[in-house]
């Protein structure tokens, strides 16, 4: 990490800080960890909704897309799908393509 004063800390467990070797808490380790359950977190997130969304019934995937779609877009959906799939209902579309749309307007 690089601090506000310029100097650069590898705060990976330990930490060259004035404070880390006078045995007080580093802000320089906080932010590593902080930094590194984030990663973590979002790497979980994503795994999981993927899962989710691949053993998501036909029925879930219109019903969550019919819910979210108006809340992520100002085109009505069946407008939307006239112009991108030629057909203005979510039943017309094949399961592959309901999960592509469900992920396309992941919220």
């Amino acid at each position: 990490m690089t601090t506000e004063s310029g100097e650069t800390y590898f705060a990976n467990g330990s930490c060259q800080c004035k404070a880390y070797a006078n045995g007080q808490p580093c802000k320089h380790r906080c932010a590593a960890r902080i930094l590194d359950l984030m990663e973590e977190e979002t790497a979980g997130v994503a795994v999981s909704f993927a899962a989710d969304v691949e053993a998501s019934s036909r029925a879930n995937l219109i019903a969550e897309i019919e819910n979210i779609w108006s809340r992520v877009e100002t085109t009505p959906l069946a407008v939307a799908l006239m112009a991108r799939f030629h057909a203005n209902s979510l039943n017309f579309l094949d399961d592959d393509m309901l999960r592509r749309v469900r992920f396309a307007i992941a919220m």
